[in-house]
């Protein structure tokens, strides 16, 4: 509802409907709330990154669907993997770990 209407309105523009200043904006629990989930977000993000560049050090090339399974875990998954990526010998201990901990 609230969000449908300000969906193609500039930072400016919802500023002004509100009318509050952005530093006072800042500080809603709203606002905090979808900050922490753009920051979760990109935690993930980077985490698959991370961990997609130490499968192919480890293991050489990653095939497009491990990369995409990998890119959809959680962050806690990730977390995870990096811990048990160590105890691996080769590629098919990364496809025996994803189809154990794929389901979030």
């Amino acid at each position: 509802m609230l969000f449908e209407r300000f969906s193609q309105r500039s930072r400016e523009e919802i500023l002004m409907s509100v009318g509050l200043p952005l530093q006072e904006l800042r500080h809603t629990r709203a606002v905090q709330e979808i900050l922490e989930e753009g920051r979760e977000a990109g935690r993930q993000q980077e985490a698959a990154a991370l961990a997609v560049r130490l499968i192919v050090r480890r293991f050489g090339t990653l095939d497009q669907a491990s990369r995409e399974r990998l890119a959809a875990l959680s962050l806690p998954r990730l977390e995870q993997l990096a811990e048990d990526l160590p105890d691996f010998s080769g590629p098919g201990d990364l496809l025996g770990w994803l189809a154990t901990n794929a389901g979030d």
